[in-house]
């Protein structure tokens, strides 16, 4: 079985304002919460968003992560400017989901550079499926 592939952009920072979430919602985030607001098991230390694409399946999670990068940058680059004014960082988070075949995890050097312009730390999660 092919991996399945989810890339997110995680913004999240104390400098968020509900002005901000309400912009980051016009432009597509597909979640927004805020400062001590429940999730599962914890709350949330600060205001935030998720822009999040769909699951992909594909043997290369790099390339899905860098194509829906350059698609936010392209179609929404307001969120850009908006973390770049208020200096924040977000987080990509992959989530690789594996039955029998492990995707590849490279990225060119081109790739890093294009996260580090926009000061993008990278997390990977990686979830075993079983017929179970």
């Amino acid at each position: 079985m092919i991996p399945e592939i989810r890339v997110s952009l995680v913004i999240q920072d104390e400098s968020i304002t509900s002005d901000m979430l309400d912009k980051f919602t016009s432009l597509g985030a597909t979640r927004c919460w805020t400062k001590g607001q429940l999730k599962p098991l914890l709350s949330y230390s600060n205001n935030g968003c998720r822009f999040r694409s769909e699951l992909i399946s594909s043997c290369n999670a790099d390339e899905v992560a860098v194509t829906f990068i350059k698609k936010l940058i392209e179609d929404s680059p307001e969120i850009f400017d908006i973390m770049h004014e208020y200096d924040i960082s977000p987080m990509l988070t992959i989530a690789a989901y594996v039955a029998d075949s492990m995707p590849s995890f490279y990225f060119e050097s081109s790739a890093i550079k294009l996260l580090a312009q926009f000061n993008i730390s990278i997390n990977f999660d990686i979830m075993r499926i079983t017929d179970d």
